[in-house]
C-alpha cells in the first residue's frame, strides 16, 4: 500500500506520485507533510532484492512416474498454486495535494503462473494421473477519497492496472502390458481479480491539463490437457479441464465530487480484455476395449463499469465515460478411443460461456465541455471459435460423439440519467452502446465398427441472448452546439426582432424570450424559452389567419404562400410546425425564425 492520508503534500515546481506496485522506490511511509521545491515527491511500494513486488511469478513442474515389469504401477502429480495480492495507492482522509506538474495515483499488479504436471504409470496394469489447480485472486485499487488534489500545469491520473496470466499443461499416461491401463488429467484455472480506480467525494482540479480515472485489466489462460491410456487389453484415457475468468473492473467519479480540467478533458475509463485458449485431448488404445473422453468448461464472466454519479464535471476538452470490454474463447477438444479386439468409445463434451456486463453511464451528474464533446460509450467485442471431435474405431462396436454448447449472454448499456441535470457540449453529446460478436464452431463424431456397429454423433448448440441499449433518461437537459458559436444565435435573433420582442434581462415580455443576463442562448428552443405562441404568431401576422383546433393551429403556409387552409400546422404544446404542402418544411420556433 502507498498512501497519503490526512496530510498535505506540495510540489511547487515538480510532480507528485503515489504509486504501488512499482520498483525503484524509497520504501518509506508518508510523513505528515511533504514539500519539494523544484523536485518531485514520490510515495511508492518498496522493492526487495531488486525484485518487483508487483510482479508475482510462480513456475512449477511436477511429474510422478511409476514402473513395474510384472505388477501394478501408478504415477501421479498434484500441484496447487494460489496467488492472492492486494495493491493499493491512495490519497484519502481530507488530504491536500498540490503540484505545478502532474499528480499520479497508480497501482498495478502483474501475476504469472506457469505450471506443468504429469503422471506416468507403466506396468502389467498401469495408471497415470496429473491434477492441478491454479488460482489468481488479486485486488488492485487506486483512489482519491475525501481529499483535494490540484495540478496547476499538468494532469491528474488515477489508474489501477492488473495483468494475470495462467499457462498450464497437464498430461496423464497409463500403459498396461497385461491388464487395464488408465491415463487421466484434471486441470482447474481460475482468475478472480478486482480492479478499481475511483475518485469519491473529492475536488480534482487540473486547469491546464486533464483528469484521467482509469481501471485497466488484461487476463489470459492458456491450457493444454491430455489423458492417454494404452494397454494390450482394456484402456481408458480421460481429460477434464475448466477455465474461468471472473473479474470486476470499475472506474468511477462519485460522491459529490467536483472535477475541473483544461484542454486535456476528463476521462473515466474501464477497459478489460480476457482470453482463454485451450487444447484438450483424451485417447485410449486397447487390444480389447478402449474408451477416451474429454470434458472442458470455459467461462468468462466479467463486470466492466465506467460511471459518474452525483458529481459535477467541467472541462475545456472532451468529457468521456468509456467502458470497453473484450473477451475471446478459443478451443480444440478431442476424444478418441481405439479398440483393436473389441469395443471402442470416444467422446468430447464442451461448454463455453461469455456473459459479461458492461456499463458506461452518468447518473444525477452535470457534465460540461466548453470546447469539445461529451461522450458516454459502452463497447463490447467478443469472439468464440471452437472445434470439437469425438472418434472411435473398434473391431466390434465403435461409438464416437461430440457435444458442444456455446452461450453468449452479454449486457452492454450506456446511458445518461438524472432528471433536471444538465449535459452540455460545445461540439456533440453522444451516448453509444456497441456489441460485436464473431462465432466459429465445428463439431464431429466418428465411429468405425469393423465387425458390428459404427456410429458417429455430433451436436452443436449456440445460444445468443445479449442486450445492447443506449438512452438518455427522462428530464435530462442535453445541449450540443455542434462546434458552433452559441452567441451567433443570440446575435441573429437580436437583429431579427425589435427590442420589445427580445429582452435578455429577464423582463416580462410574454413567453417568447426570457434569458439570464450575459448568458449565451441555448440552441434547444424549449430551454431558451422560445415558443410558437401568440406573441411570435402575432409578430408575423399569423394570429388571425391560423385557426385553432385544440392545442394546434392550422391554415395556409406563410412560407410558400400556399392556398390550402389545412396544409400548415402549428403545435403549441410540442413547439413544432410543419407544412404538408409544397415546401414540406418544419421544425421548432428557431427553424421558423430562420425561414422567415
Amino acid at each position: 500500500t502507498a498512501r497519503i492520508s490526512g496530510s498535505t503534500a506540495t510540489s511547487s515546481a515538480g510532480a507528485v506520485s503515489v504509486t504501488a506496485g512499482f520498483d525503484s522506490a524509497p520504501g518509506s511511509t508518508a510523513p505528515s507533510s511533504l514539500e519539494a521545491n523544484g523536485a518531485s515527491v514520490a510515495i511508492e511500494l518498496p522493492t526487495r532484492d531488486d525484485a518487483k513486488l508487483n510482479e508475482a511469478q510462480i513456475v512449477s513442474v511436477s511429474i510422478g512416474v511409476a514402473g513395474s515389469a510384472s505388477g501394478n504401477a501408478i504415477g501421479g502429480s498434484l500441484p496447487v498454486n494460489v496467488n492472492k495480492s492486494e495493491i493499493t495507492a491512495e490519497i484519502v482522509s481530507s488530504a491536500t495535494v498540490s503540484a505545478s506538474k502532474s499528480i499520479s495515483v497508480m497501482a498495478q499488479d502483474q501475476t504469472t503462473i506457469g505450471i506443468g504436471a504429469g503422471g506416468i504409470g507403466i506396468g502389467a496394469k498401469g495408471g497415470g494421473g496429473a491434477l492441478t489447480a491454479n488460482v489468481i485472486t488479486n485486488m488492485v485499487k487506486a483512489r482519491i477519497d475525501a481529499s483535494s488534489v490540484t495540478s496547476s500545469a499538468g494532469n491528474i491520473l488515477v489508474q489501477a492496472q492488473g495483468q494475470a496470466n495462467i499457462t498450464g499443461i497437464a498430461l496423464g499416461v497409463g500403459g498396461g502390458t497385461q491388464g487395464f491401463a488408465m491415463g487421466g488429467s484434471v486441470i482447474v484455472n481460475l482468475v478472480i481479480n478486482t480492479i478499481e480506480a475511483t475518485a469519491n467525494n473529492s475536488t480534482l482540479t487540473a486547469s491546464s491539463g486533464g483528469v484521467f480515472v482509469r481501471a485497466l485489466d488484461t487476463s489470459s489462460i492458456y491450457m493444454g490437457a491430455g489423458g492417454i491410456g494404452i494397454s494390450a487389453q482394456n484402456a481408458g484415457g480421460v481429460s477434464l479441464g475448466t477455465n474461468n475468468i471472473l473479474n470486476v473492473v470499475t472506474a468511477a467519479i462519485t460522491g459529490n465530487s467536483t472535477v475541473n480540467a483544461g484542454s486535456g478533458g476528463v476521462e473515466v475509463k474501464a477497459d478489460s480484455s480476457a482470453k482463454v485458449i485451450t487444447v484438450t485431448i483424451a485417447g485410449a488404445g486397447g487390444g480389447s476395449s478402449a474408451i477416451g473422453g474429454a470434458v472442458v468448461v470455459n467461462v468468462i464472466q466479467k463486470t466492466v463499469t465506467a460511471k459518474v454519479e452525483n458529481s459535477t464535471i467541467t472541462a475545456t476538452g472532451t468529457v468521456s465515460v468509456l467502458a470497453n470490454d473484450k473477451a475471446e474463447s478459443d478451443s480444440g477438444t478431442f476424444g478418441v478411443g481405439i479398440g483393436l479386439g473389441g469395443n471402442a468409445g470416444g467422446a468430447a463434451i464442451v461448454g463455453y460461456s461469455i456473459a459479461d456486463t458492461v456499463r458506461a453511464y452518468a447518473d444525477n451528474s452535470t457534465l460540461t465541455s466548453t470546447a469539445a464533446d461529451v461522450l458516454v460509450r459502452a463497447n463490447g467485442v467478443y469472439a468464440m471459435k471452437t472445434a470439437t471431435v469425438g472418434g472411435a474405431g473398434g473391431s466390434s462396436i465403435a461409438i464416437g460423439g461430440s457435444i458442444a454448447i456455446h452461450v453468449i449472454s452479454n449486457d452492454v448499456r450506456a446511458y445518461i440519467s438524472g432528471s433536471g441535470k444538465q449535459v452540455k457540449a460545445h461540439g456533440s453529446v453522444a451516448v453509444e452502446a456497441h456489441h460485436e460478436l464473431v462465432m466459429g464452431m465445428g463439431a464431429g463424431g466418428i465411429g468405425i465398427g469393423v465387425g458390428d456397429v459404427g456410429a458417429g454423433i455430433a451436436n452443436v448448440t449456440a445460444i445468443v441472448d445479449s442486450k445492447t441499449k443506449a438512452w438518455i433518461g427522462s428530464g435530462v437537459l442535453v445541449t450540443a452546439f455542434g462546434n458552433g458559436n452559441p452567441h451567433l444565435l443570440e446575435e441573429f435573433l437580436r437583429n431579427k426582432f425589435p427590442s420589445e420582442l427580445f429582452d435578455s434581462r429577464g423582463n416580462e415580455c410574454g413567453s417568447f424570450m426570457r434569458m439570464p443576463e450575459n448568458q449565451p442562448m441555448d440552441f434547444v428552443a424549449n430551454n431558451a424559452g422560445l415558443w410558437m405562441d401568440r406573441q411570435i404568431l402575432d409578430h408575423y401576422g399569423l394570429l388571425e389567419p391560423l385557426k385553432r383546433s385544440g392545442d394546434s393551429l392550422c391554415g395556409c403556409c406563410p412560407l410558400h404562400k400556399g392556398s390550402n387552409p389545412t396544409q400548415f400546422r402549428v403545435s403549441i404544446g410540442k413547439n413544432l410546425w410543419n407544412c404538408f404542402g409544397q415546401c414540406r418544411r418544419g421544425g421548432n420556433v428557431i427553424d421558423f425564425i430562420a425561414s422567415k
